[in-house]
């Protein structure tokens, strides 16, 4: 008779390892079912492993942690800060922000900042305005983003009215000037040109520059998935030297698909694919992309 009890608690212990053991086993696949489907990026094209790497972890371990990158918060590879044109002077408009439907109508969907630092890596200061663009011709195109870079010492936007009267002194003083409605990826290693990877991007672009080790680079992130659903990072350097402003204007570096960059050097290619076709998410200030 004393076996009975013996019995009944061995049961109920077997019972209950059996369901820890089940419940285990269901966490597990719960886990690997929600690391699976994190979008995550592959190396590509790498000129620089220590650079490609670092940028590489940085990105994927932002997509594990929070299924977006915050860009501002990259300890080894610090994004440059911009600032608002208001910072500049009061009359000065910051420009239509990306979430402010109610304007979308009323003026194009722009928005103006400003830094200092030396973008093309010629060991001088420069002004950098910042122009980002997501409202055209009443259609959603992605957020376009394109640089307008001055001698760091320039001063002639204290007498500009506006902000976009900045970017109109640009012919007249302007050093360097970098736009994206598209990509050209020029060093595609052949090995992945079937690999659901174009040469040319068609889509616009986001620009987030960065310091590593010394020197400006760009991160630059296609904004809408190709038809296969993948989207491409870039880790790219600009180099060229500083034109004076009446050169400027006749040879504005305006990347299209299909053309080569004057003066710009692509470092790092990677592509991630994502579930849906659908233009990536950006915060306010840019710095955070959602895929």
């Amino acid at each position: 008779m004393r076996s009975e009890p013996v019995n009944m608690v061995l049961k109920s212990f077997l019972a209950l390892r059996t369901t820890l053991v089940i419940q285990s086993v269901l966490l597990m696949l719960v886990i690997t079912g929600v690391a699976g489907a994190t979008t995550q990026y592959q190396p590509v094209m790498s000129k620089d492993d220590k650079l490609c790497d670092t940028v590489l972890s940085t990105l994927n371990h932002d997509l594990t942690e929070y299924e977006e990158i915050r860009y501002d918060s990259h300890q080894s590879t610090p994004a440059i800060k911009w600032r608002r044109m208001s910072e500049l002077h009061r009359r000065f408009d910051d420009g239509v922000g990306f979430d402010d439907v109610a304007r979308f109508e009323e003026a194009a969907c722009e928005s103006f900042r400003w830094a200092k630092f030396d973008m093309n890596n010629d060991r001088k200061m420069d002004f950098v305005v910042k122009k980002s663009m997501c409202w055209v011709d009443g259609e959603w195109k992605g957020i376009e983003d394109s640089l307008w870079s001055f001698k760091g010492s320039y001063t002639g936007y204290k007498s500009a009215k506006t902000s976009k009267h900045v970017l109109g002194a640009y012919n007249d003083a302007g050093i360097g000037f970098l736009a994206f409605p598209g990509y050209y990826l020029s060093d595609i290693p052949r090995s992945y040109e079937d690999l659901r990877v174009e040469e040319s991007i068609t889509s616009p672009m986001a620009v987030i520059p960065f310091r590593f080790q010394g020197t400006t680079y760009l991160h630059i992130d296609s904004e809408i998935p190709n038809v296969r659903n993948i989207i491409v990072h870039i880790v790219a350097k600009y180099k060229r030297e500083a034109l004076p402003p009446m050169n400027v204007k006749n040879t504005p570096d305006v990347l299209l698909p299909n053309l080569r960059y004057k003066g710009l050097e692509d470092i790092c290619y990677y592509m991630a694919e994502v579930s849906e076709r659908k233009p990536v998410e950006r915060s306010e200030d840019g710095y955070v992309l959602r895929p």
